[in-house]
């Protein structure tokens, strides 16, 4: 046995890592016009190049002890598991160190170009707090930490997320990033060493032989979380392997079917949200129709069902029209929905207590990105109809990657706030986005069939 023959990580986990890098290094190319000529829009790109490796280097973080967790059960159970698990911890200790290091190189050489305002230190500190905080709530999840070192770990994370988004929001993103660059010597160094710090550690602690998972007590949940988390339960993210076959659903608990949920709605809403124009009837820009294809594509990958038994299929009625409604359109408006009205009273909340802005002003604010609702009904609807497309996994990268350097391209060449008109978000836009919907929808109905999500069915097999 060998670390060849037992993946350290799942093939769509892997895809979707690489996926992100590619996007970063995109980005980071794109971003080296702006910050060598010391242009304005260097300062805010750095920014979001920041935040943006910070939450990779999170997710590493997770797939990092993901693969530790997965190594330690399958190894757990042999007689001599030392030496393989050797191996298994060593090989995931190498991934995570070359994901932080190649991020760190590359956000170090745009720190310290100058269109940069912000200080190069600060850049690799928070990289490495992102990965070690991640690791840390990783471990403790899984059972590897002891209880009140546990405790500490999320409440320590829960107040530095709690601080630096507070600071962010009264004070903007660029000034809570560059305050970091301000804190004495001492305090970034010790941040900048948290992970090489914590990987040695865990390399003393578990690097000869599998740990064994400390048995947490769990508190019997009340009513309302009870039933919270069965319906959460009745929800479930489609998902394909690269070949584009469908794979069979996978277990987790309500809260890590919530942060699924999550990521299938919360990205196409922040995109499509920040390239609308600012109110209703002015003129959408090339950058709109542009967030609208990536987020078809987007929905294509990210599908989600409700209440796929064999009983519902087996039971009369349960044909086309009531599948392409009850389990596949429906289900992902309503998280949709869930997630916009959420945002949509944090946003709220922030505004009037923090801002004090008038609640007249909220409101009219709100109201003015309501063609999201026709738009989040038009990529759900395109989503649905490409799936159908029996078309390999590598080939939506492409065009992932494809429709990103185009906007990237666009945006060099004509300015984000200058990019050609196309024509006004009204009440023209508003039914064009039904129509379009609506002749996808009628496509989707007639492709989407019960042998289509067979194989997504609770006890059916995994397909391919």
């Amino acid at each position: 046995m060998n670390t060849e023959r037992l993946a350290l990580h799942p093939p769509q986990k892997i895809l979707g890592l690489k996926l992100l890098l590619a996007m970063g290094g995109v980005y980071w190319v794109c971003l080296l016009p702006f910050t060598t000529a010391a242009q304005p829009a260097g300062a805010a790109g750095v920014s979001l190049l920041l935040v943006f490796a910070c939450v990779v280097m999170a997710l590493f973080g997770r797939a990092h002890v993901a693969a530790l967790a997965r190594g330690a059960a399958v190894l757990g159970g042999l007689r001599t598991p030392d030496l393989v698990w050797r191996l298994w911890f060593a090989e995931a200790m190498r991934g995570s160190m070359r994901a932080w290091s190649l991020l760190l190189t590359a956000l170090t050489i745009q720190l310290a170009l100058p269109g940069t305002s912000m200080h190069v230190a600060s850049g690799a500190a928070l990289l490495s707090l992102a990965l070690a905080l991640s690791v840390l709530l990783s471990l403790a999840r899984a059972g590897w930490l002891a209880r009140p070192l546990a405790l500490l770990c999320y409440a320590g994370a829960g107040a530095l997320l709690a601080a630096l988004a507070t600071r962010a929001v009264r004070q903007g993103l660029a000034a809570t990033l560059d305050a970091i660059g301000t804190l004495p010597a001492p305090q970034l160094l010790a941040m900048l060493l948290c992970w090489p710090a914590l990987a040695l550690w865990m390399k003393h602690r578990w690097g000869r032989l599998p740990p064994r998972p400390r048995r947490r007590a769990r508190e019997a949940p009340g009513g309302l979380a009870r039933r919270l988390g069965g319906h959460l339960q009745r929800y479930q993210v489609l998902q394909w392997n690269q070949q584009g076959q469908p794979m069979a659903p996978q277990g987790g608990g309500a809260v890590m079917r919530a942060v699924a949920l999550l990521g299938t709605a919360l990205p196409a809403i922040v995109l499509l949200l920040l390239t609308t124009p600012a109110s209703w009837g002015e003129p959408l820009r090339l950058q709109h129709l542009l967030a609208l294809g990536y987020v078809s594509g987007f929905k294509v990958s990210t599908l989600v069902a409700r209440d796929l038994h064999w009983r519902y299929m087996l039971r009369p009625g349960g044909g086309r029209g009531g599948l392409l409604a009850n389990q596949l359109l429906l289900p992902n408006l309503d998280v949709q929905l869930a997630t916009l009205l959420a945002g949509v009273l944090a946003y709220a909340l922030l505004q009037y207590g923090w801002n004090e802005r008038p609640a007249t002003a909220i409101l009219r604010a709100i109201g003015e990105h309501t063609p999201i609702l026709i738009e989040l009904l038009f990529v759900t609807s395109a989503g649905l109809m490409l799936r159908t497309l029996v078309i390999r996994s590598w080939i939506f990268v492409l065009v992932y990657l494809a429709i990103l350097a185009l906007g990237c391209a666009s945006v060099l060449h004509f300015g984000y706030d200058k990019m050609p008109l196309l024509f006004n978000a009204g009440p023209g836009y508003a039914l064009a986005l039904l129509a379009a919907s609506l002749a996808l929808l009628a496509v989707a109905k007639r492709r989407w069939t019960p042998q289509r999500l067979a194989p997504f069915l609770q006890g059916g097999r995994r397909a391919g």
